[in-house]
């Protein structure tokens, strides 16, 4: 059984796919609690059988892309298999610090099902990029601001553009300290916006 939040049809608010139509599947359970997080029911989850979960997906009709999130979606990486088995293009959104140790990973992606494993790191939790980086050009780092200090060191020994975030709700000084942390780094880091959220849908 796949413990599950919500299943849900939307855009992708965040990061390098933002505007892109894609089904969530949203996992219960994380590995970690920060303090911030804006997704409190990810310990709400029913649990559900691969079955019932395609069958969920498949309702909102001919959509292609399902993006894979929690929680922390590496907790339950069966899920990923039975996506690719399906034949959907598979987005990750993960906070990196757990690389999944099953049968096929990372080879399971290489039929090409893979769209793009977007890792955000957090204060605190190292994350081992050397494993993420077998993934090549569908990693994607997303950072939420956070202790300015921690956030540009992460900026700059992530590999890759890294999209850099405000917490929301936003606030003035927030929104400034982002564009300027942007503007430091701007070799290596893009804004990104939760657009979801600005325009008032899941």
């Amino acid at each position: 059984m796949i413990r599950v939040s919500e299943v849900f049809y939307s855009i992708q608010g965040e990061g390098r796919n933002a505007g892109t139509p894609s089904v969530f599947v949203r996992l219960e359970g994380c590995n970690l609690d920060c303090p911030w997080c804006d997704t409190p029911i990810r310990k709400t989850g029913i649990g559900m059988d691969d079955l019932d979960l395609l069958q969920k997906v498949r309702s909102f009709c001919d959509v292609s892309r399902v993006t894979i999130t929690g929680g922390e979606p590496c907790l339950q990486p069966e899920v990923f298999r039975l996506f690719q088995g399906a034949g959907y293009l598979v987005d990750v959104e993960t906070n990196g610090v757990i690389f999944p140790e099953i049968d096929g990973w990372p080879a399971i992606f290489n039929g090409g099902s893979l769209g793009t494993i977007t890792v955000s790191p957090k204060r605190g939790h190292a994350v081992e990029w050397r494993r993420w980086l077998a993934y090549g050009d569908h990693l994607s780092v997303k950072v939420v601001m956070d202790e300015p200090e921690w956030t540009s060191e992460t900026i700059e020994s992530s590999p890759g553009i890294v999209y850099v975030q405000p917490r929301w709700p936003y606030t003035s000084d927030e929104l400034n300290q982002v564009l300027n942390m942007v503007k430091k780094h701007h070799k290596k880091a893009k804004l990104s916006m939760q657009l979801h959220k600005i325009i008032g849908i899941q």
